[in-house]
This record gives C-alpha cells, sequence and structure tokens, in this order.
C-alpha cells in the first residue's frame, strides 16, 4: 500500500473510531434519560398511592407527586429518548461493522476498497439522517406542523363545519 492510501485509510478508521464512541456515549445517555424517567414515574405513582391511603401528609404533596407521571409520560413522548438510544446504538453499530471490515475483511484494502466502504457508509449516514428527520424530531415540532398544515388547507378559517363539508 502506499503511503498516501495508509494515510487515508487511517483517517477514515479514526473517523469510525470517533463515530462508534460518540454514538455509543449519545445512546448509553438517551437510555439512561428514558429509564430514569420510568423510575421516576412508577415510584412516583407508587407514594402517591401509599401516602393518599389516608397518611398525615398534607393533600397538595399527594396531587404533587400524583402529576408527575403525567409530566413523565409527556416528556417521554415528545423527547422519545428510548427511540434516540436505539437510533444512537445502530449507529455505533454500523461504524463498528466498518471498522470491522476494514480490520478483518479488507485488511490490505486498495483504493477502490476504501472507496466502496467510504461510499457505503455515507449512505448509511444519510439513511439515518433521514431516520432522525422523520421519525425522531421532537413531538412538539411534529405537533406544530400537523397544525399549520391544516391552518393553510383551512385558508386559515377555523370556523366549524357541521361535518358535511358545510
Amino acid at each position: 500500500m502506499s503511503e498516501d492510501l495508509i494515510t487515508r485509510v487511517g483517517k477514515f478508521r479514526k473517523e469510525l473510531e470517533n463515530d462508534r464512541d460518540y454514538y455509543l456515549k449519545l445512546g448509553r445517555w438517551n437510555y439512561r434519560a428514558a429509564y430514569s424517567l420510568t423510575i421516576l414515574t412508577v415510584l412516583s405513582s407508587a407514594a402517591a398511592g401509599i401516602l393518599g391511603l389516608g397518611f398525615a401528609v398534607d393533600d397538595r404533596v399527594v396531587a404533587l407527586l400524583a402529576l408527575v407521571p403525567a409530566i413523565a409520560v409527556s416528556i417521554s413522548s415528545h423527547f422519545k429518548w428510548q427511540e434516540r438510544a436505539n437510533w444512537h446504538y445502530r449507529n455505533h453499530q454500523v461504524a463498528k461493522a466498518q471498522i470491522r471490515q476494514l480490520d478483518y475483511e479488507i485488511p490490505y484494502p486498495t483504493a477502490d476498497d476504501l472507496a466502496r466502504l467510504s461510499k457505503g457508509y455515507s449512505v448509511i449516514e444519510a439513511e439515518m439522517t433521514d431516520i432522525w428527520a422523520e421519525d425522531l424530531k421532537l413531538q412538539v415540532e411534529a405537533e406544530e406542523a400537523i397544525a399549520e398544515e391544516a391552518a393553510a388547507e383551512d385558508g386559515g378559517d377555523a370556523a366549524p363545519s357541521d361535518g358535511d363539508g358545510r
């Protein structure tokens, strides 16, 4: 292999290693956020139920604890931490697979091999970006877009209809 090719392979491998580590870190963070929210929901619901059985606790405390699960579900549906964790883990796996190809399947890559691997990785990155844009954007943004589309279709007029188009 030429020095230029060795440098390019090393640079590509370093990019893959950086992506692998980055996506693993983000996947773990998102997973921990989703898991923590679940634990918080269960604990606050249980505490509200137990304290509501007649313990000498201010009703406002019980009411506040009872609100936590609803807030947590709302946060979870908007931020989609578990789905984002899965997306990050998929990206992590793709980078690991590319490194394995470079190390074991094509231990002495040619310029054409490197170009094929890089192009394949670029295609997967584009697909994953599309998945993020379509499925993982904040739910608030999606709801706002739906509301804007509905307003545009109605011509901005939100007059109630009688159900048969009149």
